[in-house]
């Protein structure tokens, strides 16, 4: 895995840097599996070792030195929290390369965000525009997403790609991710703009807002505000965020069919990426696809995120029944918003003991999950919901010709509904000898719950 060979590089750099030698073979091993969550008797019946040498070996030599590197308690390191304080420590390093002047290891002061643009001959950080007051204020419990803001940065940065859409489940990280970058990145453009369009998503007032609060020589006309917006796109290095670009789709129909009202994004979208030469970029973050995030060429990318890391998680809970709460986090799909409502649960009905949460036997849905939930069940077209009855009442993972043979549907609409489904994250698609379909654990038993 990426992630892993990323988070190894890391680690044989401080051992190096100890003692000036590279790793032997069975300390690479150890590491590689202690990054993976294998205890020392899984390690040393896999390389045919002593269990007692693979945990001198880890304690001794990987854990005493990498605690001092990292300035940790030696007894703070120990197998179990092994990957979470290396993924921590690589967070802290990359954070302070990506931006030397911002380090998240503290705690630090906001920077001001709303600084005016007043002309060309002052210096970037006098002259920069930065509304955040759209975005939300940031989690310094922020972990585990160090492979998506290296791909942010590889893409907007390096590439300058001008559009990169982040899309995924509701509570998934999206936006989280999204903030840590532009905080990151603060004075890597002129102008920065955070738009919530759950709030707010009239583009013309928007535009509107954006040239009245920045001083520009443009005048600004009714007739030719796209136009305008384009330019100041082409003049100045901006960064603009949509989030919830979901809240421009019908309801009732497949997923990313713009509303009627808001076609004029879908023109601004497809100018951005295809139409114009311009230095800035576009971040679109979402729910559900639409086709600017589907279809993936030279200009455009797209960032699914997918739930986070175990380790991660547990650590994010304050967990200490370490066992248990990885049941339960792979219960609820290592989606940390699930999972924060479900602690909580445990801790006020069942005394914080897991274990007697687990004897349920079943998926809880808590209050907040199903009103996420409901919000997505309105936003289906009636052959998601077809389907999704189907795979309820078939309670299997089914093929896509079983589906056919139990549904009123041409082969038409069933391929259409299943692409839907997927794009607003609700399928699993398992690939075996043939592609079976599922619904996802949490959805399903909602719905088994609520109906459709």
């Amino acid at each position: 895995m990426k992630d892993s060979l990323h988070l190894l590089r890391f680690i044989e750099d401080l051992l190096i840097e100890e003692d000036g030698q590279s790793l032997s073979d069975i300390q690479r091993h150890i590491i590689e599996e202690l990054l993976n969550g294998k205890t020392y008797k899984e390690i040393a019946d896999s390389y045919g070792y002593d269990e007692k040498h693979i945990g001198d070996v880890s304690r001794n030599k990987i854990f005493k030195v990498l605690s001092k590197q990292l300035g940790l308690e030696e007894k703070e390191l120990n197998k179990s929290n092994f990957r979470w304080n290396i993924e921590k420590a690589v967070n802290s390093q990359l954070f302070t390369i990506l931006n030397k002047n911002i380090n998240y290891c503290v705690k630090s002061p906001q920077p001001d965000t709303t600084k005016p643009i007043e002309n060309k001959e002052k210096s970037p950080s006098e002259t920069s525009y930065h509304d955040l007051s759209l975005a939300p204020k940031i989690n310094r419990n922020f972990c585990d997403r160090i492979s998506e803001l290296e791909i942010l940065t590889q893409r907007i940065l390096i590439e300058k790609r001008p559009l990169i859409s982040v899309s995924g489940l509701s509570g998934i990280g999206k936006t989280t991710l999204v903030r840590h970058f532009v905080e990151l990145n603060l004075e890597k453009f002129e102008v920065i703009i955070w738009q919530n369009l759950k709030i707010f998503n009239c583009l013309d007032t928007i535009i509107t807002d954006i040239f009245t609060k920045i001083n520009t020589d443009f005048i600004l006309n009714d007739h030719d505000k796209l136009t305008l917006f384009l330019k100041l796109l082409q003049r100045k290095k901006c960064l603009i965020i949509f989030d919830n670009v979901q809240e421009l789709f019908s309801e009732g129909e497949l997923a990313g069919q713009y509303q009627t009202k808001h076609k004029k994004y879908q023109e601004f979208f497809s100018i951005i990426t295809n139409e114009i030469e311009h230095q800035s970029s576009l971040i679109l973050i979402s729910q559900e696809r639409c086709s600017e995030m589907y279809y993936s060429d030279e200009k455009l990318d797209l960032l699914e995120l997918q739930g986070l890391n175990n380790r991660a998680i547990l650590n994010n809970l304050g967990s200490e029944d370490e066992e248990s709460w990885l049941k339960v986090v792979q219960l609820y799909e290592r989606n940390l918003f699930y999972l924060k409502d479900i602690a909580v649960l445990i801790q006020d009905v069942y005394h914080g003991c897991v274990g007697e949460f687990l004897q349920e036997e079943n998926i809880v849905i808590t209050a907040k999950i199903k009103e996420s939930l409901t919000t997505i069940i309105k936003r289906l077209s009636p052959i998601e919901k077809q389907i999704i009855q189907s795979l309820i009442n078939l309670k299997k993972d089914c093929s896509r010709n079983e589906l056919k043979l139990s549904l009123d549907l041409s082969a038409d609409d069933l391929i259409k509904g299943l692409q839907s489904l997927q794009k607003r994250y609700l399928l699993t698609k398992i690939e075996e000898s043939e592609i079976l379909f599922n619904l996802s654990p949490v959805f399903k038993k909602y719905i088994k719950d609520t109906g459709i």
